[in-house]
């Protein structure tokens, strides 16, 4: 992890990210990465922005091999209603640059926004997922914190594990008998072993 600090804040760069990244460039054949990363860095950044506007001090940026993760200082004063709209803001981000795209195909056909469009409704979907890591369940652990729910860990847990079967096996399906590009198939384990990590941890 190569990290650095600009002013206040510091940059965690994990080399996973770039060998990711290269791979990903490697396998794309038409590619639309660009697209697909460029759909994440809007999600993160209406993350980040969501959280200055609340005025949170920003104290790392990491960049991580499916994402980008902004941690901010936990201040004494916080409601629910802000970590909320700080988590569906990425989600919500997404599913407008999706709106905006269908708008444009209306007056002009183009393959890059009919992806771009495609792109950011699936991302923003899948964030809304209760998997731990996702917005969802950020937004599923604060619900239950919400409720004084004294298990949310254990909850989260098994929801997370409960969705993130199911996806994994479907994406060795699509990948061992359609020959789909294998992005969905190495989210679908890097999710599965962090929230197996998580619960075994607990």
């Amino acid at each position: 992890m190569l990290t650095f600090r600009i002013r206040n804040t510091r940059l965690h760069l994990s080399i996973w990210f770039f060998a990711i990244l290269y791979l990903f460039l490697i396998m794309d054949r038409q590619q639309f990465y660009p697209l697909f990363f460029g759909s994440i860095f809007l999600h993160e950044a209406a993350h980040l922005i969501i959280m200055i506007w609340w005025k949170k001090k920003i104290l790392s940026i990491s960049l991580l091999p499916f994402g980008i993760r902004v941690s901010a200082e936990e201040t004494v004063i916080q409601s629910y209603g802000q970590e909320i709209s700080i988590t569906l803001a990425g989600p919500l981000a997404n599913f407008i640059c999706a709106a905006v795209c269908l708008w444009c195909l209306s007056f002009h056909q183009s393959l890059p926004l009919a992806v771009s469009a495609a792109v950011n409704l699936v991302l923003g979907a899948f964030n809304l997922l209760p998997i731990g890591v996702l917005d969802g369940g950020r937004l599923l652990t604060q619900f239950l914190q919400m409720r004084g729910c004294q298990k949310t860990e254990k909850i989260t847990s098994t929801v997370s594990l409960l969705f993130l079967l199911p996806l994994l096996s479907f994406s060795i399906w699509l990948f061992l008998f359609h020959g789909h590009n294998p992005s969905l198939l190495i989210t679908g384990i890097y999710l599965t072993s962090t929230a197996i990590f998580k619960a075994t941890k607990n």
